[in-house]
């Protein structure tokens, strides 16, 4: 069987239609062993040691595009026509929107995809002999491609182990080599309530192995009622809008509360080029309404043995700060607060951390609870808006808020955030016809081989929302399943 070259258009299943075959026998031959796949130039900053014979390190790097090139030899039962055959191959290439360069080597099972990102560059070699002898030329052909090959997407649908908000979900195992593009849809039923959600959060991560004993992993949901409140001026209530049905409170009498978890970061793989892992920490408080000042929240981590002298590990963007929390206008409500990112090293394996989360209420004796924890690796995460108001002219919203999902719908519905981080929504009932809607902002959805996990999380009110309101927070919605469209990707060809 010979090799497999062609441009192709790909549908959403990944079928390909194919526009020219590169290797149809007739016109188009690729010369013998001319064919080539040119790595994508790597930029580099480097990290540099300032001591003699220090060198440097990798800290980042971007990728320019790759680039497919061959000998193309092109044939014509006249001279016209191999001319015509020419003009019709160059023509493709000037316009190649939306296409694919596919391969698939000799005695290989299965094509890979180059995603066509430019027109091509050429040189024709013409040989007056061999043109008018055999009516053929061969024509030096370079297009630029994606850095990375990809194969047909397979979309797996998962419920969780819980349906609660927020949700855990563990994806079927990863296929390919390289990072996997993946579009995560969130199926809502026309029984979920409340039908509006402003606020989204989807993070995803490799788990390596089981937590070291005493500790929990550093992503994922951490309960409140979870917390070590010993000698923390804090006890665990049992409390029925709860996620868990129970929390941590902050005890009578007492003005500021420590609630720690213990975590093993060296599970996860840590961030490129380096032994740490960024961790962004998200908190879930139930808050009164009251006068007194305004009660805040701060989070940081301390080594294995917090009592005995060692240094805290503040937040990047907040440090040593307390963090306000914004009360509600009537009653007691939940609201989400983002804390910030702490850096903690992944190495050695097993050495657990201490996360710590400092509450302060604005008043002794008022009843500050700690309902849950989101943590979520900071790159590897999409999150709609946070520190935005979504409160309008009452009972309106503000129009300009990214809100995840609108409301108003009867019709159970998919709302899709594509890898690029763009949104789609579309009726269970038709799923083929999607309609453009708002994304999310932060990292591309782009999955490790391998098994993964993946946290979704809804809200109606926006976190750290300035403006206070009486809306609760408590956010009651059911996640059922989730769809994951995931496209293996290789640094070349599939195996």
């Amino acid at each position: 069987m010979a090799d497999i070259r062609r441009i192709v258009t790909l549908n959403t299943a990944g079928t390909p239609t194919t526009i020219v075959d590169l290797e149809d026998q007739t016109v188009l031959n690729t010369v013998r062993d001319s064919w080539k796949v040119e790595a994508a130039q790597r930029t580099q900053i480097l990290a540099q040691d300032q001591r003699r014979y220090g060198g440097g390190r990798v800290a980042h790097e971007t990728h320019a595009n790759a680039n497919v090139s061959w000998d193309a030899l092109v044939t014509g039962a006249t001279a016209d026509a191999a001319l015509t055959s020419l003009e019709a191959l160059l023509a493709v290439l000037e316009d190649p929107r939306g296409m694919f360069y596919e391969w698939r080597p000799d005695g290989a099972t299965s094509s890979v995809f180059y995603e066509v990102r430019g027109p091509a560059t050429y040189t024709v070699n013409y040989r007056q002999i061999q043109f008018a002898g055999a009516q053929s030329l061969i024509a030096t052909i370079s297009v630029p491609v994606g850095p990375l090959a990809r194969r047909a997407p397979a979309t797996q649908t998962i419920t969780p182990a819980s349906a609660l908000n927020p949700a855990v979900f563990s994806l079927t195992t990863i296929g390919g080599r390289a990072p996997a593009l993946c579009d995560a849809g969130i199926q809502v039923p026309t029984a979920t309530a409340p039908k509006q959600a402003a606020f989204a959060l989807i993070a995803w991560w490799s788990p390596r192995s089981a937590p070291a004993t005493g500790t929990v992993g550093p992503f994922g949901i951490i309960e409140g009622d979870a917390a070590n409140v010993t000698r923390s001026n804090a006890s665990v209530v049992t409390q029925s809008d709860a996620r868990g049905g129970s929390l941590a409170r902050l005890d009578a009498g007492s003005r500021s509360a420590n609630l720690s978890w213990m975590i093993d970061p060296s599970i996860v793989p840590a961030d490129a080029f380096g032994d740490t892992v960024d961790i962004e920490v998200w908190g879930h408080f139930r808050i009164p309404a009251a006068s007194t000042p305004t009660p805040t929240a701060k989070v940081y981590a301390a080594g294995f043995n917090p009592g005995s002298g060692n240094e805290r590990i503040f937040t990047q963007e907040f440090g040593d700060v307390d963090r306000p929390l914004v009360r509600p206008t009537t009653g007691t409500a939940y609201r989400l607060s983002r804390l910030g990112v702490i850096t903690l090293p992944t190495r050695p394996a097993g050495i657990p951390w201490q996360i710590t989360v400092k509450m302060t209420s604005g008043a002794v004796g008022e009843p500050i609870d700690c309902d849950f924890l989101l943590t979520v690796p900071a790159r590897q995460r999409a999150a709609s808006p946070s520190g935005k108001t979504i409160t309008g002219v009452a009972p309106s919203f503000n129009s300009r808020y990214p809100f995840f999902l609108p409301g108003g719908s009867t019709t159970a519905s998919v709302k899709t955030i594509l890898s690029d981080l763009s949104g789609r929504i579309a009726a269970l009932s038709a799923p083929a016809d999607r309609y453009a809607t708002t994304g999310l902002g932060g990292a591309r959805i782009e999955l490790a081989p391998g098994a993964v996990d993946m946290l979704v999380y809804l809200s109606r009110l926006a976190p750290d929302d300035p403006v206070a309101t009486s809306n609760d927070g408590l956010d009651t919605y059911t996640l059922p399943t989730i769809e994951a469209t995931v496209t293996p990707r290789y640094w070349v060809a599939s195996g």
